[in-house]
């Protein structure tokens, strides 16, 4: 932005610690590297924040459509462009783009990097967001997986203490992606 601009902002977050998927019990959970994190169980419609011991913090309930889990997956519309060198590495970049469907403007484009040195058991790279719309740059967003293990995840990752009695927070939005319960 040039210094002249007063419309325009930049603004940066960096967030990392350890991500968990468990499919098959439909939760997730988000750890700090204190341990305290976000842990969403799908089943109970919550996203509880918790401390480092696991004791809950307070809770925001999932919007009523978000109740199931998804594995990574890639839009019917994405395209494999084959292996491209991203950071010194050799990895296959699939892409997609997401557009408003009747007046065909692009929103966004995705580019999703994966070590498929063995396709049975790839390892997601990165993911690489950018927000487009009709041209214009605005945004984006990267997501680096950086020790990736498939499998089974430890039950311990997705622990709730004290969750019957949590009091659900104030500061609670309209989807998962903005309802994650926020300390004051």
């Amino acid at each position: 932005c040039g210094a002249t601009v007063p419309e325009c902002k930049v603004q940066t977050i960096f967030q990392a610690g350890l991500q968990y998927f468990s499919v098959s019990t439909n939760r997730t959970a988000f750890k700090n590297p204190d341990g305290s994190g976000i842990v969403t169980l799908y089943n109970d419609q919550k996203e509880y924040q918790v401390d480092s011991n696991g004791v809950c913090q307070a809770y925001c309930p999932l919007p009523e459509d978000d109740n199931e889990l998804f594995p990574i997956g890639f839009p019917s519309g994405a395209v494999n462009k084959g292996k491209v060198n991203y950071q010194g590495q050799i990895l296959t970049d699939i892409y997609w783009d997401e557009q408003i469907p009747v007046l065909n403007i692009t929103m966004g484009v995705d580019n999703f990097y994966i070590d498929t040195a063995n396709w049975n058991d790839s390892i997601p790279v990165a993911q690489i967001q950018e927000l487009t719309p009709f041209g214009q740059q605005i945004g984006g967003q990267n997501t680096t997986w950086a020790n990736f293990k498939a499998g089974p995840q430890p039950s311990s990752a997705f622990t709730v203490l004290n969750k019957t009695t949590c009091q659900m927070s104030n500061n609670c939005g309209g989807s998962s992606s903005s309802s994650s319960p926020s300390s004051s």
